[in-house]
């Protein structure tokens, strides 16, 4: 995803729009159809240390236990048929550090998502905002803040498998 609320790859893109409505092959009325949001869009607002900055993120995901990042879902009502767990990549291309504040949109699977985290790359240097345990809702879009930011001395990324490969 691009981090941004629209345009090309943005949040609003990987949206799911779902309609429904009442159809009458007898009547010659219009047919009428509401539309619902079935992801959560999601803003993050991260308040980084005073010694970033850059500002440019070099790599920046999303984590957590309960995070799909690749879904298939029911043509009858949208929910979740099938789906992978993991992190999810935002683009760096388009989004900025100003002001040691990093801005970014998502478009996430509803659900409860525990240890939710922002994992950045930033001048060499890895950082991790810990956001803890939220319930992510369709419709409106949820805003988190935090400047609960930790410097990390390693790479904790990568996903975990088991010895034939299987996520675990």
């Amino acid at each position: 995803q691009s981090g941004e609320i629209t345009g090309e790859g943005s949040a609003t893109t990987h949206d799911i729009l779902f309609a429904t409505g009442e159809y009458d092959p007898e009547s010659t009325a219009p047919l009428n159809l509401t539309f619902t949001r079935k992801m959560a869009i999601v803003k993050f607002e991260i308040t980084l240390p005073e010694s970033v900055t850059a500002t440019i993120p070099q790599a920046v995901s999303v984590t957590g236990g309960g995070l799909y990042n690749n879904v298939t879902l029911n043509l009858a009502d949208a929910s979740v048929r099938d789906g992978e767990l993991g992190p999810v990549t935002i683009s760096t291309e388009t989004i900025r550090i100003r002001d040691h504040k990093l801005t970014f949109y998502a478009a996430l699977c509803p659900g409860q998502v525990n240890g939710l985290a922002v994992n950045m790359l930033i001048s060499g240097t890895r950082y991790v905002a810990n956001l803890g345990d939220e319930k992510l809702s369709e419709g409106p879009m949820k805003v988190i803040t935090t400047s609960n930011v930790t410097k990390l001395e390693y790479d904790t990324s990568g996903k975990v498998t088991d010895e034939r490969g299987n996520a675990m």
